[in-house]
């Protein structure tokens, strides 16, 4: 479960972005028509608020967390995936074995391809 997790964690996280950024908005809209549509007249959503119902309060305090984990899960697969290919780039042996041990690390985070790449690299420079 991890793995797949793992496999595909930058579209995962970018689906939960958008989940959060549609239920921020759901709830929001949800706010303004069951407490504020009786100031405002002729709503161009009639009944919004009656199909979500109790529902409402569930989506307006969920949402922000769905959207902020999205995003700090986006971005972090961003840029681990950078500093990934940061410490690989160097034509150097001995920047490649220097860096060795922080690529270990990093790599944990990432999907399997990043790991074969690595591989590849440590074959190309003869490094068991």
């Amino acid at each position: 479960m991890n793995k797949m997790f793992r496999e595909h964690m930058l579209v995962l996280s970018a689906v939960m972005f958008g989940v959060g950024i549609i239920m921020t908005i759901l709830g929001f809209l949800w706010y303004y028509f069951t407490f504020i549509q009786s100031i405002v007249v002729n709503t161009p959503i009639e009944g919004f608020a009656e199909k979500v119902g109790e529902w409402g309060w569930w989506i307006l305090i969920s949402a922000p967390f769905i959207l902020i984990a999205g995003i700090w899960y986006f971005f972090d697969q961003v840029m681990t995936r950078k500093k990934f290919n940061k410490l690989v780039s160097p034509n150097s042996k001995a920047n490649f074995v220097k860096n060795i041990s922080e690529i270990e690390e990093v790599i944990w985070n990432l999907p399997k391809k990043y790991r074969e790449r690595f591989e590849e690299k440590k074959k190309n420079f003869k490094i068991k």
